[in-house]
């Protein structure tokens, strides 16, 4: 057997080892009991080694042994003398010397006996590491974990680098994407000042300026992003979706207009008033979302959400506004079908909506003026009385229901309609009410209402 100082630190260590054994982190002392053991109690005199690496001798964290030795392979000072004695007999085949030798030493001098009858190796003082041996291992070790610290840091950097890459084709695309809109915007805003709208050409045309923003803030990230400056990149394409948005709420208007215009030459001023309304929540919309983009360009992370918080709001304004119109027309409807009471209700439904857009109105005043708590409380507002809005328009629905089926002759479903329609209606009041507490300014009033009634829906 050849013994390699460079690589390898030969451990010996006893075959008589029971598998059931746990392990546990070998330490000198009972290393050596187990490998005079081993010695003493084998008659060929044979060495069964395991080679260690010198990394994992140095380290000794992966390096195990049994958790209890067999005590009958200890020794303890008292055997001192007849330790010695066996290892001259056993395995230097000499006779015991009278002089007592001690379990180390005895130790040792079999070890390098036996290695030197094996091939003739050097003796195993040589094989132990030195202390300059030791400290040029350990800067060998801490480099190579800097070597692979910085082989893990390159391809982290090529990943992130491909995710760059891939934002910014994305970011390119988009830009492009925007342009094709702006051509779109042009064509339409042509076709209204043929048609004899100059104000909603006008609106097109503005769509179609925001547009163009858009595609030079997505530009603009696509560059950030290839220069390898996320941060920026990221803002940009903010900013750029925020202008996005605002040119979706002036194309609203424009569109919103056209309807308010055409409901008015029909001949219903209410539903043209309210269309009128829309036109103005989605020309807010625009202008917040306008604002929103400029902060997110600007690096204001926080005037920019807030603005965000009032577009919506001032969309969500409209929207019930347009809920508002359909509820009117409605009421017209079940009026004309001889359904009174119906009729009556999808009225009332009309006024809510048109309180719940108020409400999301002041809501989106408040969030732009940075009143975070009255932006919440003044939408809570709103989606409650939303919520009792449907309710009504469901209770309605009910009584058109029932006075179907009792023309048909079916007294159960009627009466099962007509029931229904009573529940509506009540929980319809109890959002009103939760609604009023919020508008009130009393928030834990309106929040205690507002969870009874949705724990009496469950």
């Amino acid at each position: 057997m050849t013994f390699k100082k460079t690589n390898f630190l030969l451990l010996a260590i006893s075959l008589s080892l029971s598998a059931s054994h746990l392990h546990a982190r070998i330490t000198p002392e009972n290393f050596l009991h187990k490998l005079q053991a081993y010695l003493i109690q084998n008659d060929d005199n044979k060495l069964p080694f395991i080679i260690f690496k010198q990394e994992e001798i140095e380290d000794q964290e992966n390096l195990v042994a049994p958790l209890t030795l067999d005590p009958t392979l200890m020794m303890d000072p008292a055997s001192a003398e007849e330790t010695g004695k066996i290892l001259k007999e056993k395995v230097l085949g000499k006779e015991a010397s009278s002089e007592t030798q001690k379990p180390a030493d005895a130790f040792r001098s079999a070890v390098v006996r036996k290695a030197a009858e094996a091939d003739e190796g050097p003796e195993i003082n040589t094989l132990l590491p030195t202390v300059s041996e030791r400290d040029t291992f350990r800067e060998t070790k801490a480099a190579k974990s800097v070597e692979q610290q910085e082989v893990k840091a390159t391809r982290l950097t090529s990943q992130d680098l491909l995710d760059l890459t891939g934002k910014a084709a994305k970011s390119a695309e988009a830009s492009a994407y925007q342009l094709r809109e702006v051509a779109r915007r042009l064509e339409e805003a042509t076709e209204a000042k043929s048609k004899g709208s100059p104000e909603i050409s006008m609106l097109y045309l503005r769509s179609a300026e925001q547009e163009q923003v858009s595609a030079e803030y997505h530009s603009k990230a696509a560059e950030a992003y290839t220069s390898g400056n996320q941060v920026a990149g990221a803002a940009w394409d903010q900013a750029a979706r925020s202008v996005e948005a605002s040119s979706g709420r002036i194309w609203n208007e424009a569109y919103r207009l056209g309807q308010a215009t055409e409901t008015k030459s029909k001949g219903n001023p209410e539903s043209a008033t309210l269309y009128f309304q829309f036109v103005e929540q989605e020309k807010a919309s625009g202008e917040y979302h306008r604002k929103a983009a400029e902060a997110y360009a600007s690096g204001n992370q926080a005037e920019s959400e807030a603005f965000d918080q009032a577009a919506e709001s001032a969309e969500a304004s409209g929207y019930r506004l347009r809920e508002a119109v359909c509820r009117l027309e409605e009421a017209t409807e079940a009026k004309s079908e001889g359904n009174p009471e119906s009729a009556a209700l999808y009225l009332r439904s009309a006024e809510q909506e048109k309180a719940s857009a108020e409400y999301h109105r002041k809501a989106a005043e408040a969030y732009a003026l940075g009143n975070q708590v009255a932006g919440v409380v003044w939408d809570k507002a709103a989606k409650s009385v939303e919520a009792s809005a449907d309710l009504l328009s469901e209770a309605a629905f009910r009584l058109e229901e029932a006075t179907e089926a009792k023309s048909e002759g079916n007294p159960e479903t009627t009466t099962l309609d007509l029931q229904l329609a009573e529940e509506e209606q009540a929980l319809a009041l109890d959002y009103f009410k939760a609604a009023q507490a919020y508008a009130d300014g009393n928030n834990e009033e309106g929040d205690r209402l507002f969870q009874a009634v949705e724990a009496t829906k469950d």
